[in-house]
């Protein structure tokens, strides 16, 4: 997690014209400004989204900043606040400090002043995120499985891991098969407040209605045949922390229904019985398929999406983050090299290979891949004669790895340059070399495509 992160400011003022000031200022440091008129309203919308900053007015009607404040630091004391104080008030303003505010400036507000305040505060915020996230994930006891990537699509995953985490809210994550959705799931629970209690995978496909009821709900002996004993059900053994119910979209649509009402209103019933249980479980829940088209294809509850759609997280697939793909290799390496066999990395031309291959298996396709090394290969750096041949069939053109239709100039060579930094490390001197273009030409049209 390297890279910004586009982080969320609400802006409080009773004045348009500070609110205006405000969300100018939040877009032009690259993130999203929300506005609210006054602290009730406020923190009304913090409780039901969550914000990395909120920039507030202390005066103000119906809840003044000072409230809004603590009642903000009661419900996250993570998220971020800058108060803006009035001539006369610089008092309130340091007591706001001592009540959690990171900051404040005054009016009339000096723009290059605010600028400099709001873009330490959000440093700060993602610095705070990256730091918990990592820190958690040290403390797992699966670290070595961890989410691995710096693509954008990726660190906006981490981003909203990270900013999810801290609530309850149902969490719907999608991916095509192999992309780690699990392992998303499990970086929220680890992160969260829930990350003492258990996490209970549950993989939904393949399962009768009368199994899948049984596995979540329980039952007692007896509900119906080969029933010889009591069972508890996954939600109640997940209680005070978090069931993970993988490939959601194949549960059947008579136990969607009865799934419904546990998200509704926090409770169970057993298969064969007539008592309810009380649970306290969050759910998380994963699909390989599109909901929203399942939805209206009536395959899948309409209601029961909005429960599960709450906060939607969408993993990109592989070939979408080739940056990924030399990442994930050393880390596949790293994980299995031993005193018995060691692999030191691909060589050029089999790294051409692998960040040309469509990668339909996604991130478990590629870890097989590293594994089959293992399997057969002696050691040492892996060459394109070592590459197991269905890679070569599906290699991807450069027009293929990137268009669906014939790009225009620009898109050609912002490709071009993409894909020379890539295949040379980032090292600017052997890219030019590469393209045939002097240093200044390159690092000139780097700046105009704002390559990173």
């Amino acid at each position: 997690m390297t890279t910004s992160m586009m982080m969320t400011v609400l802006i409080v003022d009773d004045e348009e014209a500070m609110r205006d000031i405000g969300s100018r200022m939040v877009a032009s440091l690259g993130h999203r400004a929300e506005t609210a008129r006054d602290g009730e309203e406020a923190l009304r919308r913090v409780r039901e989204e969550g914000f990395d900053l909120v920039l507030a007015d202390l005066r103000m009607p119906r809840k003044d900043g000072m409230d809004l404040l603590r009642e903000i630091k009661e419900f996250d004391p993570r998220i971020e606040v800058i108060m803006v104080s009035g001539f006369g008030t610089i008092e309130s303003a340091v007591e706001a400090i001592k009540l959690g505010a990171s900051d404040y400036v005054t009016k009339p507000l000096q723009a290059e002043e605010l600028k400099k305040k709001l873009e330490r505060t959000l440093k700060n915020r993602q610095l705070s995120m990256e730091n918990r996230y990592l820190k958690n994930l040290l403390k797992h006891k699966n670290g070595s499985r961890c989410l691995i990537g710096t693509s954008p699509g990726m660190q906006t995953v981490f981003s909203l891991i990270a900013k999810v985490a801290g609530n309850g809210s149902t969490v719907l994550i999608e991916g095509e098969s192999g992309t780690g959705k699990e392992l998303v799931a499990r970086a929220i629970h680890d992160t969260g407040p829930r990350s003492s209690g258990p996490f209970i995978p549950v993989h939904c496909a393949a399962m009768t209605q009368t199994v899948i009821e049984s596995e979540l709900f329980g039952h007692r002996k007896g509900a119906f045949t080969n029933a010889f004993s009591s069972k508890e059900g996954l939600f109640k053994v997940a209680n005070g922390g978090t069931l993970f119910l993988d490939e959601v979209s194949e549960i059947p649509p008579e136990t969607q229904v009865k799934l419904l009402r546990v998200l509704q209103e926090k409770e169970i019933r057993p298969v064969g019985d007539t008592r309810t249980i009380r649970i306290d479980v969050r759910v998380i829940a994963a699909t390989n398929r599109n909901l929203d088209k399942a939805v209206q294809d009536g395959q899948f509850r309409e209601d029961l999406f909005y429960r599960l759609n709450v906060v939607p997280i969408l993993v990109p697939p592989l070939r979408d983050r080739p940056d990924d793909i030399p990442v994930l290799i050393d880390h596949f390496l790293r994980e299995r090299n031993s005193d018995r066999k060691r692999f030191s990395g691909l060589s050029k031309k089999a790294m051409k290979i692998f960040l040309a291959y469509p990668w339909p298996g996604n991130i478990r396709e590629l870890e097989n891949c590293i594994e089959l090394f293992f399997a057969l290969g002696a050691g040492g750096t892996i060459d394109v004669e070592d590459l197991p041949p269905h890679l070569f069939q599906k290699v991807r053109t450069p027009l293929q790895m990137t268009w669906d239709k014939a790009p225009n100039l620009k898109e050609l060579e912002r490709a071009a340059i993409e894909m020379a930094l890539r295949e040379n490390q980032n090292d600017v001197l052997a890219a030019a070399h590469q393209l045939q273009v002097g240093k200044s030409t390159l690092y000139r049209k780097i700046k105009e495509y704002k390559l990173r």
